[in-house]
């Protein structure tokens, strides 16, 4: 499973990007959001991201589809989204055209009128969501998820490659990132990824 891509941005258009890594050029479907901050970048940038792989169902074939997100934090509150009945990985993807912290906030609150002019989502939609969410994204709702996009894009950090690593090691994004941060509060100044990613498995082994 791909989880991970850090390339060249060749390309860049509404909702998908294309990123070279390793000679290969790979298509990527992206929030409005992350659209955006690509295009910001230009091509040649190199840039990074974390990825949801799946295969989409046609009656007449099967189409390997690769999604990507510009944070740990917002790649993990796409897989929520997924819990919900009828909400399907384009349409969860579709819906991020807002911080994830606003888009948990109205989750929270139930605040269905701003969940359903997200895009693709209407009433029926954004009740479903509301009732089968709320009251567990809490977390989510205080993410400065700009701020950690920023940080993780402008100098990867050995905090984001521990992430990468216990991920690719089949721990979800969320308890990867707790592991990681719990690590780092019972441990301040590990230096080096190997010792990092050693903690996050030891302390709550």
């Amino acid at each position: 499973m791909i989880r991970y891509l850090k390339g060249e941005l060749i390309d860049v258009g509404h909702e998908r990007a294309i990123v070279e890594t390793g000679g290969i050029g790979y298509e990527v479907i992206v929030p409005e959001l992350v659209a955006e901050r690509l295009a910001a970048r230009g091509p040649g940038a190199e840039v990074s991201l974390h990825t949801y792989y799946y295969m989409a169902m046609d009656p007449s074939r099967a189409t390997p589809m690769l999604l990507g997100f510009d944070s740990a934090t917002q790649l993990a509150f796409f897989e929520r989204l997924l819990e919900v009945p009828r909400v399907g990985p384009k349409l969860a993807c579709r819906m991020l055209v807002a911080p994830v912290a606003n888009i948990a906030r109205a989750i929270e609150l139930g605040d269905v009128k701003f969940l359903a002019s997200l895009p693709g989502i209407g009433a029926s939609k954004a009740r479903d969501i509301s009732n089968a969410l709320k009251g567990k994204i809490a977390d989510f709702a205080t993410t400065p998820e700009e701020a950690i996009a920023a940080s993780e894009e402008a100098a990867p950090s050995i905090e984001s490659d521990a992430i990468e690593v216990l991920a690719q090691l089949g721990y979800p994004l969320v308890e990867a990132r707790q592991r990681v941060l719990d690590a780092q509060a019972r441990h301040p100044g590990i230096g080096t990824l190997e010792h990092l990613v050693a903690e996050a498995l030891a302390d709550r082994a």
